[in-house]
């Protein structure tokens, strides 16, 4: 389940999850609605009042009574809103789902979320790289950018054949140019880096080249 991030990160997260097998629930105010009506996802609706007056012994059939949360396995909560977020996701553990996630702002509420095995995300690092990360997601994100050139983006997991490859021999190999993210906010496109398990691989080249990269 994701609570609405409000801005073009949940379309993109949308697209990642729903690419990876996920049945995705989108969590929203009325007027927000709409915006969600053609994705491949469940919406669900819930007051600007409502979530203003919750309060942390609350019980989230309270006020998500169209939800099931039994069945959810994941909830990840990314309003810009970190005291929201962390109250949520309070009372969402109390029903018995698993895994929660939450977008925070400060260091602060990223310690007090953690005591509670409620993960966090900094809004100062890159959110959807984060996310990705943090679930192991395979999802490959093709853009294109003018004719034949596209930009590739991906999560290198442990099946990938490129581990272990230097960057410079896959950028001669493919005719491409390559960016490693590691970490988190490590920035790595020396020819003679090493690419590992856990690195955002962002590229850019030719549509065929890029997908014989991650066949």
């Amino acid at each position: 389940m994701l609570f609405d991030s409000f801005d073009e990160t949940i379309d993109k997260l949308i697209d990642i999850l729903t690419e990876n097998g996920y049945t995705v629930h989108v969590l929203t105010l009325p007027y927000r609605a709409d915006h969600f009506t053609d994705r491949p996802v469940y919406i669900h609706v819930v007051e600007q009042s409502d979530l203003e007056e919750i309060s942390e012994d609350a019980d989230v059939s309270d006020f998500l009574r169209d939800i099931d949360f039994y069945n959810i396995e994941i909830v990840l909560l990314l309003s810009h809103n970190e005291d929201l977020n962390l109250k949520l996701a309070r009372i969402i553990k109390k029903s018995g789902v698993p895994r929660v996630i939450i977008v925070v702002r400060s260091d602060e509420k990223s310690v007090e979320a953690e005591k509670e095995n409620i993960q966090t995300i900094n809004l100062s690092h890159c959110v959807l790289g984060r996310i990705q990360r943090i679930l192991s997601l395979k999802f490959v994100r093709l853009t294109p950018i003018r004719g034949e050139i596209f930009m590739l983006e991906s999560l290198v997991t442990g099946d990938m054949k490129i581990i272990g490859e230097k960057i410079g021999d896959l950028e001669d190999k493919y005719n491409i140019g390559i960016t490693l993210l590691r970490g988190v906010d490590e920035i790595r496109n020396s020819e003679d880096e090493i690419i590992q398990e856990g690195d955002y691989l962002i590229a850019i080249g030719r549509r065929e080249s890029l997908m014989e990269l991650i066949k």
